[in-house]
């Protein structure tokens, strides 16, 4: 699947204040809809659609949640880590903008000229920028230098991977705004313009690293939901009245393709679905709160337990919550295997080390209602 093909995965789209006002004015259709949690809010449904303006719908802090419920997901593998992976990389779009201006006014060089920036008007900085369009091509030339070579150099990256990059970094550098490129070109002093553009090289280069993180929240992601749905439907057996009057074993019935797919249709006609679930919060303009999305998988079942008697014998319930790493280091489950698991979990916390970002997992296993939910939250 090409990233440019649209991706049918339908689910639900909720909207923050200014999304509501986006989709208003350009007359999209919305309507009230109902969260798993069972509040509502007002949004959309997505069935079909390209991932790239899912990345500007998150970019531009239009969207507040995404969630989408389907008997199973790994049939929809390459669609999930493409949307992941565009939802992860919007909030590094949200954050880049004023992360750069923040770096420019840190420049002493720069307060006349923003002020002068601010006098002159809108109208002003496009007509000077469409008048010095080739200056400024030459230094947009200068910003990616750097960068495009640290990628081309990457010896880790495929070809497909290096391509990907390339156009990630050349999508941050198209979201400079006029008033950047106004200031830059104004800048008449070479010497100082150019210690400015190193600055503002070493910060791309830092986003380089950062898309990292994407793949890697895209590939435990789906690990994730490959434990969500064994769990699920070993749940689903269980209470199966054919499945525990065979004489065979659980897993051996779950072998079975025609025996697992009654379960999904079961799961759907029930209502009893995986759940997939992306919240974005956070101020892009504050370093207090800064911009974080948080993914979290809700399924059926106890992950990691090894059988539902363990807890229809259990006296007391309760609810269990763990970081992943500790799931992985002291639990071992034995109906799957986590090596894949651990290695992206190990590989995803080093990335985020590496790009200064902020990551926290969760485990939580509610005994009472036979339910897991597992959230990684990536943040800036």
């Amino acid at each position: 699947m090409a990233e440019t093909e649209p991706i049918q995965l339908p689910g639900k789209y909720f909207l923050t204040g200014p999304g509501l006002t986006y989709c208003r004015k350009r007359q999209i259709p919305l309507r009230e809809l109902s969260k798993r949690r069972g509040d509502r809010g007002s949004g959309f449904v997505w069935k079909t659609f390209h991932p790239i303006n899912v990345q500007r719908f998150v970019a531009y802090e239009l969207l507040e949640e995404i969630e989408i419920e389907r008997p199973e997901f790994l049939t929809k593998r390459r669609e999930i880590m493409t949307m992941t992976r565009f939802t992860v990389t919007g909030i590094l779009f949200k954050r880049f903008r004023p992360e750069l201006k923040q770096l420019i006014r840190q420049s002493k060089l720069f307060t006349k000229i923003e002020q002068h920036s601010r006098e002159v008007g809108r109208a002003h900085i496009l007509a000077f920028v469409k008048r010095n369009e080739r200056a400024i091509r030459a230094i947009r030339h200068s910003l990616m230098f750097e960068p495009e070579q640290s990628i081309q150099q990457d010896a880790s990256l495929n070809e497909r991977e290096r391509t990907q990059r390339l156009q990630e970094i050349r999508s941050i550098v198209d979201a400079i705004d006029d008033e950047v490129w106004f200031l830059l070109a104004l800048l008449s002093d070479a010497d100082h313009r150019q210690n400015l553009v190193r600055t503002i090289q070493d910060l791309l280069t830092r986003y380089v690293q950062r898309f990292r993180v994407a793949d890697y929240v895209s590939l435990i992601l789906m690990e994730l939901l490959q434990y969500a749905e064994t769990t699920q439907l070993h749940n689903f057996a269980e209470r199966d009245r054919s499945a525990r009057l065979d004489s065979g074993d659980i897993a051996s019935r779950l072998s079975d393709p025609s025996f697992r797919e009654k379960l999904f249709e079961r799961a759907a006609r029930t209502n009893s679905l995986l759940g997939l679930n992306y919240a974005f919060t956070g101020n892009p303009y504050s370093n207090d709160t800064p911009p974080q999305v948080k993914i979290s998988v809700i399924n059926h079942g106890l992950l990691g337990y090894g059988s539902r008697e363990t807890i229809l014998t259990k006296r007391g319930r309760e609810v269990r919550s763990v970081p992943l790493a500790q799931f992985y280091e002291t639990e071992s489950p034995d109906q799957f295997d986590t090596t894949l698991g651990t290695y992206y979990l190990e590989s995803l916390q080093k990335a985020v080390e590496d790009a200064g970002m902020h990551f926290a997992s969760d485990l939580v296993r509610d005994e009472r209602r036979e339910e897991t939910s597992t959230t990684i939250v990536i943040g800036m």
